[in-house]
């Protein structure tokens, strides 16, 4: 703390920490003498998830009535459970393309009939995922769905449709990118087949041309760059 050249002239200092979810107790120790002090304030600095990429469920944001747990699943850590109808889970994620995403949940449930389903910016996306049996609420599977994602920072949340289930993580994969538009609403832009590995084609319809070409990786680093009109 440093002058600030009276007793009742005050200053605002901050600093970051890292604080996790539930309740605590905080104190405040003094470790140099010679201040006075008003309040503090707290303040939530988001932590965008990148996606593509996995989301352990226990990192959410803000959260309404589920508990978390230690759990027995590879990777071990915690997991997210005691599901009631209407409990939700938030992540700040940042998506990093437009496109159909592939969706990985590790869930586990004794006696099955759950569900979950997902909003993104307070909409809904996709439909019911219906969670089967797994013999015990520490017995995982891997179940999936598509949903499409767009690019940018986005407020992720699922909601607890059918309760009786745990959530593990949330893996997120990009299967198809969404066609952009450069030119006008009449081009037609479109890559076949979709993911590719070792080949694929560049389709631009209505007579366009293509004036570049920049292909990426998986982790977004530019692989192929033309200034070669097509």
């Amino acid at each position: 703390v440093a002058a600030t050249a009276g007793w009742q002239i005050w200053a605002t200092i901050n600093q970051t920490i890292a604080l996790t979810a539930g309740k605590h107790t905080l104190r405040l120790t003094i470790t140099k003498a010679g201040f006075n002090f008003n309040w503090m304030e707290f303040k939530y600095i988001p932590v965008f998830y990148k996606v593509p990429g996995k989301i352990e469920a226990e990192n959410f944001s803000n959260q309404l009535g589920l508990e978390t747990e230690t759990t027995t699943d590879v990777g071990a850590g915690q997991n997210l459970g005691y599901t009631a109808l209407g409990d939700w889970a938030e992540y700040d994620i940042e998506v990093a393309q437009s496109g159909t995403y592939q969706v990985d949940f590790r869930v586990a449930s004794l006696n099955g009939a759950a569900g979950l389903s997902l909003q993104v910016d307070g909409n809904a996306v996709g439909t019911e995922l219906l969670i089967a049996a797994t013999g015990d609420w520490q017995n995982w599977a891997t179940i999936s769905q598509n949903f499409p994602l767009t690019v940018g920072k986005h407020t992720l949340r699922f909601i607890v449709t059918k309760p009786g289930f745990n959530i593990n993580w949330m893996d997120f994969k990009l299967s198809t990118i969404t066609a952009m538009e450069e030119y006008d609403s009449n081009s037609l832009f479109y890559v076949s087949p979709q993911p590719f590995a070792s080949s694929t084609t560049l389709n631009m319809g209505n007579g366009n041309t293509i004036k570049s070409v920049n292909i990426f990786n998986s982790t977004w680093q530019l692989t192929v760059y033309s200034r070669k009109s097509y």
